[in-house]
């Protein structure tokens, strides 16, 4: 017979206690490894959109910069879309421009964006304490595709490229773009041999015909300045005062006020006297020689010099000369010619150098100041060369062409100013001409309510002399049937 043993209940009791243990210490092991996977599962979530955050970010700043906006803008850009994206405080966002590390370290053409968020924790907290964050970086290179660029209206908000009447513009080599708009109106023609981009669009007015050997973008990304890393914008002169001398002679100059007040017979030539003259110097009659003024010290005080005479030349001998007020020195008749070279000619108090009737073969050259209303004028069928000197219009009409009138500029070196709404202006029918060895220096300054413009209309022709022109408060304007030709010219504009 076999007798079965059994166990104490004692000893049934301590096995069901310890499996109770080892189940509670599992579940604590279970449930820690469940909440680490939550929170470590959240933490990777939150570093994808971080990423996601500074990927759009450094997309942004990177279009900034594209659209040539300041380093200020380009890193306001970067933050905005990547704090937005992120949903972090714009603090908590870098952008840094060269990137700080990586391969890309250092180089200016790449833009980082750094983007640090802190993650909630769940469960983590009961058991860790520090640092539970996301770090994620993202870097882009700026490259412009680029444009040869023959015409460019640089600024990005005022401005642009803007016609109107019956006008045609033409690049051949180079492309046409304006960083604002194109605003064109009335019959527009623009062809380019290669691309025409508008980066505010191209506002239509009129028949417009738009001809490209590449494509018309009317949403181009805009073009950074393309002399920015290679010249700094100019300093330009400070504006020059009467630059010729004020002289007083004791001795009276002759006057005459009844015509042929010389009136000789025959072919020669007559001289005039240097002097102070109070009254006014007329010569007239017809096919007399010549009227000689020697080289000295010359002033009319509310006077004036007429040349009225026809198949005559006046020469005046270099010397100094000052016309305060009056009429200043006029020319009329035909052909009447007028040789001032050389010498230093200063307009004041309204005085002006005016050539009318039909005279050819004036020239013109020297030191001259046009102040208080004073100014060149031409009309008729006039032509004037001009030669190398310095040309100050300081207020008053400046130097102004019209009718039929033809400007020619000698071979040599030319500076002008146009001060106080002096303006360069031609029109009706009138030319100018260029020789190929003339180089001129325009300076043109305005004031905020008469700016000093060089403009052109009617059916007037214009070939530039080359150069360099400038305008501060001043505009470049064409109207009607004007044409402009240019080579080797520099223009620079400045407050507005």
């Amino acid at each position: 017979m076999v007798q079965r043993r059994t166990q104490p209940d004692s000893i049934r009791v301590r096995l069901q206690g310890q499996v109770i243990i080892i189940f509670a210490l599992a579940s604590i092991l279970l449930v820690g490894m469940m909440a680490l996977a939550v929170d470590v599962g959240f933490l990777l979530a939150e570093c994808r959109q971080v990423q996601a955050a500074a990927d759009a970010g450094v997309m942004a700043a990177a279009h900034a910069s594209l659209m040539n906006m300041s380093n200020a803008e380009i890193n306001a850009a970067g933050r905005d879309y990547g704090a937005f994206n992120a949903d972090v405080p714009e603090g908590d966002v870098e952008v840094n421009r060269p990137p700080t590390e990586g391969r890309f370290a250092g180089n200016n053409d790449c833009i980082e964006v750094v983007i640090t968020k802190d993650v909630q924790r769940f469960f983590l907290g009961a058991v860790y304490t520090g640092d539970w964050q996301v770090t994620s970086r993202a870097v882009a290179v700026v490259e412009s595709a680029g444009v040869n660029v023959a015409l460019l209206a640089l600024n990005s908000d005022s401005g642009g490229i803007h016609t109107s009447g019956s006008s045609y513009f033409e690049t051949i080599g180079g492309s046409m773009v304006s960083n604002f708009n194109i605003n064109a109106s009335g019959h527009s023609t623009f062809i380019s041999s290669e691309h025409i981009h508008a980066n505010d669009g191209i506002l239509r007015s009129g028949t417009v015909i738009t001809n490209a050997g590449g494509n018309v973008n009317e949403s181009a990304p805009e073009v950074p300045d393309p002399l920015a890393d290679l010249i700094s914008p100019p300093s330009l002169p400070g504006s020059p005062g009467n630059i010729v001398p004020n002289v007083n002679p004791t001795n009276p100059g002759a006057c005459a006020t009844a015509p042929n007040w010389w009136n000789p017979s025959g072919t020669y030539v007559t001289t005039g006297t240097p002097g102070l003259y109070n009254c006014s110097l007329t010569i007239t009659g017809a096919n007399h020689g010549a009227f000689n003024f020697p080289n000295g010290n010359y002033r009319f005080n509310n006077s004036q010099l007429n040349l009225q005479y026809q198949n005559q030349s006046v020469n005046i001998d270099r010397g100094t000369w000052n016309f305060n007020g009056g009429n200043g020195l006029q020319l009329t008749g035909y052909p009447t010619t007028l040789d001032m070279r050389g010498g230093s000619y200063s307009f004041t108090n309204g005085a002006r150098l005016n050539i009318g009737g039909n005279s050819h073969g004036n020239h013109i050259g020297g030191d001259f100041y046009f102040g208080g209303g004073g100014g060149f004028t031409a009309g008729g069928y006039n032509a004037v060369t001009l030669y190398p000197g310095t040309y100050i219009f300081d207020g008053g009409p400046g130097l102004n062409f019209s009718g039929n009138s033809t400007l020619n500029f000698a071979a040599g070196d030319y500076t002008f100013y146009f001060l106080n709404g002096a303006d360069f202006t031609f029109s009706g029918s009138a030319v100018i001409n260029a020789n190929p060895g003339a180089y001129a220096r325009m300076y043109f300054y305005g004031t905020n309510h008469n700016t000093s413009d060089l403009r052109m209309s009617g059916n007037s022709d214009m070939v530039m002399p080359s150069g360099q022109y400038y305008f501060d408060r001043g505009n470049f304007t064409a109207s009607g049937s004007s044409k402009i030709r240019a080579d080797n010219v520099f223009f620079y504009f400045t407050n507005g």
